[in-house]
């Protein structure tokens, strides 16, 4: 196969990408964009994404981020006005939503992991939808930097071959690592596409 070369500005900005020690911050706008998609129709409430946008705010303060970098990962629906929080009120609201999302729905509900009332109907854990959205999106980040490794080195790598390679390192199946690409693959476009980076070598 006839090996390409790619500039150093294409590879200096793929692999700023890749060493971002703050690329999680862009990972968590991309996870909540996706929450409010879902919100929007109808397949998620309001207050789970509210939830789920404090969680990542709490989240940023453990780790140092600034106040305006990790608002930057609220969703647009969300982010037109903000109001300072104190971290009492915030943890404890928290606290009560982990016991939620990770309880048997048959054993709790919604009020009883915030102080009040009776047991839900039998239905599946919301964090069962959580992990499948989150694993899909962590197998297809996992393609793009493949694929992006093997550009560094001038060649371009077949996604069959980079779905087999992460399926036998994450022991998952091919089809597994297909789905979670093909279901996340017009993320990494865009970014190919706003970075002017050869969509059809790389993504």
């Amino acid at each position: 196969m006839k090996k390409f070369r790619p500039s150093k500005e294409q590879i200096d900005i793929l692999k700023r990408y890749v060493n971002d020690p703050k690329r999680e911050i862009h990972s968590a706008r991309y996870r909540l964009d996706g929450f409010a998609d879902l919100v929007e129709k109808g397949k998620l409430p309001k207050t789970f994404l509210a939830f789920e946008v404090l969680d990542q705010i709490s989240i940023g303060q453990e780790k140092k981020f600034s106040r305006d970098e990790y608002l930057g990962v609220v969703p647009d629906c969300f982010a037109s006005e903000t109001a300072e929080v104190p971290l009492f009120a915030l943890n404890t609201l928290l606290n009560c939503w982990d016991d939620f999302i990770h309880s048997d729905p048959t054993k709790t509900s919604l009020e009883q992991s915030f102080g009040f009332a009776a047991p839900k109907p039998k239905s599946r854990p919301i964090q069962q939808m959580i992990d499948k959205l989150d694993k899909d999106r962590y197998l297809a980040q996992r393609v793009f930097i493949l694929r992006i490794e093997a550009w560094f080195e001038g060649e371009k790598m077949k996604l069959v071959h980079a779905f087999a390679t992460i399926a036998a390192e994450e022991n998952v199946g091919p089809e597994t690592v297909r789905k979670a690409w093909y279901a996340h693959r017009s993320y990494y476009k865009k970014f190919l596409q706003d970075m002017q980076l050869p969509m059809k070598k790389i993504g």
